[in-house]
């Protein structure tokens, strides 16, 4: 499809459907009416309130109706000697002047006046048409979609229309333009390789070819890295140009007589009849250079990467689902590699990275399907055991995975940028948690809320402290906890830190002492709270290792002003051991088991 009217990616969909289906059909052995019956029938689902129709114009050069299913006979009748010329309506006009017609009021409209009949006998309103052309550009005919409403097209109608329109006229002349039908059938429009069912077709002939002498071949699946962010910012027709040029550059990438296939989006697929996987990765390594290659668009250079999944017929799959499907984990898996990367499949990656890979398919929808939810944990005094903070903890149930544990869901969240609007959900239902109990901020609790580093250097950040400052929970009794390893991220983590504290907006050091953090940033940051990481309390005793570390790290927190919280506090003996070292505040299973909101209260 040509987007010359820059339609949205789902308008193209839409059209790449129809467009498949009727040339299909047209492939196949279904006949002219039922072809041209189903284009009408699915013109007609995308506007609805509506009805199409396809007139011919007649060697004595008036107009007929050839097909127009939802159009009663007697109605197909009237309209039918229809001469093309100015007054002829939509359908008249668009043959008369060999070009698009668009009527949004027929009633009003002097273009109309020989239709005007037949639009009153049957309600309609409007009228949209497309010329018919031969292959010398006559127009033959016209394809138009009928409107019960008073409308005007919008782009999305007008591409149907000449798409449509386009494709009756190759329907028409099927004998002469059977090579044309085939190639539009199973090959992409854009970059003119071969599609997905063209892929699949090859992939089940490669197959049983392979299967018959004994041997073995591969498949490389390519994604582009970083296209998405080029295609959003620059727009379709950046996003088309370097697809068009990637594909140049893969084909001159592979071996002469490579089957190549644009399996979808930024997606390639090429099947290598070699079986040394010497040969094959050094193929794919190629790929990735000749990708990498800057590309000059919109008066700039942008320099993309590929990662690519390789697997080998027979050993990673004996179908084409399954090359495929372990070829897309396989490139997954160099995409979390870095980028720019290949792989091989390997079988211990399938549970794994076919368990992340639903893991990110499936968090897309977590927040409007509902499936998140904040469990709440007590932080007590550690010498009075009396309630003082509660830490937000983030849990996800997905009907198709079950409870998922944040330490599978959320470093995929932050690979995938996701974190941002979940950690943004996050804080509206915390605070509005917050203003749920009675008396929280009289009683002065804290509420805990984990930051993630990806949120900390991002430039959300000051969406965070807008939704924090706009709560009328007082900003001195939210506390952000953010880990040693944001300390490494240079001075945007940094400055965001100090943004924080500049709104009066609590920051805490989590899980101490399992990172690296700079004792100077310590200091120089002034943040509010450490928190002791559990692994440092699981084996406390008055005896061990442990106790001697805990005893500095209070030492030292204290010194530098810092309140201290420990993790992971799970019976008496822990407890008296910290109070004994000095610590402030405790928080663990011994005192409280993370539950949702009306659980938490009953708690409190």
């Amino acid at each position: 499809i040509k987007n010359d009217y820059h339609l949205s990616l789902d308008e193209q969909q839409s059209l790449l459907d129809i467009q498949q289906v009727i040339l299909e059909m047209v492939a196949g052995t279904f006949s002219e009416a039922d072809i041209l019956n189903k284009l009408c029938h699915m013109a007609e689902q995308l506007l609805p309130n509506a009805i199409a129709s396809i007139m011919m114009k007649q060697s004595e050069g008036h107009m007929d109706v050839l097909y127009a299913p939802s159009v009663s006979p007697e109605g197909q009748q009237q309209l039918n000697g229809l001469v093309p010329s100015e007054h002829a309506g939509s359908c008249g006009n668009a043959v008369y002047r060999n070009e698009q017609v668009f009527v949004s009021d027929a009633f009003n409209d002097p273009r109309c006046k020989d239709t005007f009949d037949v639009f009153k006998t049957y309600g309609l309103f409007a009228c949209w048409s497309t010329p018919i052309r031969n292959t010398e550009g006559e127009a033959i005919g016209s394809f138009a979609l009928s409107s019960f409403e008073i409308r005007s097209p919008e782009n999305f109608h007008k591409s149907l229309l000449s798409i449509g329109a386009h494709i009756i006229g190759i329907v028409l002349q099927k004998s002469s333009q059977q090579i044309e039908l085939q190639r539009m059938a199973y090959h992409d429009p854009l970059t003119g390789l071969a599609n997905r069912n063209y892929l699949f077709n090859r992939l089940t002939k490669q197959i049983a070819k392979a299967k018959q002498n004994n041997t073995r071949f591969s498949v490389i699946f390519v994604d582009l890295d970083r296209f998405k962010n080029l295609n959003d910012t620059w727009g379709h027709s950046a996003g088309d140009y370097v697809l068009r040029t990637v594909s140049a550059r893969l084909l001159d990438a592979i071996p002469a007589e490579t089957f190549l296939s644009r399996f979808g989006g930024d997606e390639f697929v090429a099947i290598i009849d070699n079986e040394n996987m010497t040969d094959i990765v050094a193929i794919a390594n190629n790929i990735n250079r000749v990708i990498a290659a800057p590309i000059d668009v919109c008066n700039r250079r942008f320099n993309l990467g590929s990662s690519i999944g390789m697997t080998q017929y027979p050993i990673h799959g004996e179908t084409s689902e399954a090359l495929i499907k372990n070829a897309d984990l396989a490139m997954y898996r160099a995409k979390n590699l870095g980028g720019n990367n290949a792989y091989v499949y390997r079988d211990e990656l399938s549970k794994k990275a076919l368990r992340s890979f639903l893991i990110e398919e499936q968090l897309h929808h977590a927040i409007e399907n509902e499936e998140l939810q904040l469990y709440f944990q007590l932080q007590v005094d550690c010498t009075t055991h009396q309630p003082v903070g509660m830490e937000a903890l983030l849990r996800w149930k997905n009907k198709e995975l079950g409870a998922v544990s944040p330490d599978e869901f959320i470093p995929i969240a932050e690979k995938t940028g996701l974190i941002i609007p979940i950690g943004e959900w996050v804080v509206d239902q915390a605070l509005k948690a917050f203003r749920k109990i009675p008396g929280a901020a009289e009683k002065g609790l804290v509420l805990s809320i984990n930051l993630s580093t990806v949120q900390l250097v991002d430039s959300h950040i000051d969406s965070i402290t807008q939704k924090i400052s706009d709560s009328p929970v007082p900003n001195h009794l939210v506390e952000l906890e953010v880990t040693e390893s944001c300390l490494l991220e240079g001075e945007a983590s940094i400055n965001n830190i100090k943004k924080l504290k500049s709104n009066h907006i609590r920051v805490a050091v989590d899980d101490f002492g399992i990172g690296y953090s700079s004792l100077s940033y310590l200091k120089k940051l002034n943040f509010t709270t450490m928190k002791i990481d559990r692994s440092l309390i699981t084996d406390l005793s008055d005896s061990s290792d442990e106790y001697e570390i805990v005893k500095a790290i209070i030492s030292m927190a204290h010194s530098l002003g810092l309140n201290v919280i420990a993790e992971g506090i799970e019976d008496i003996e822990h407890a008296a051991l910290l109070n004994k070292l000095g610590c402030d505040q405790l928080q663990g299973f011994y005192f409280s088991v993370p539950a949702p909101l009306n659980d938490f209260l009953q708690q409190l």
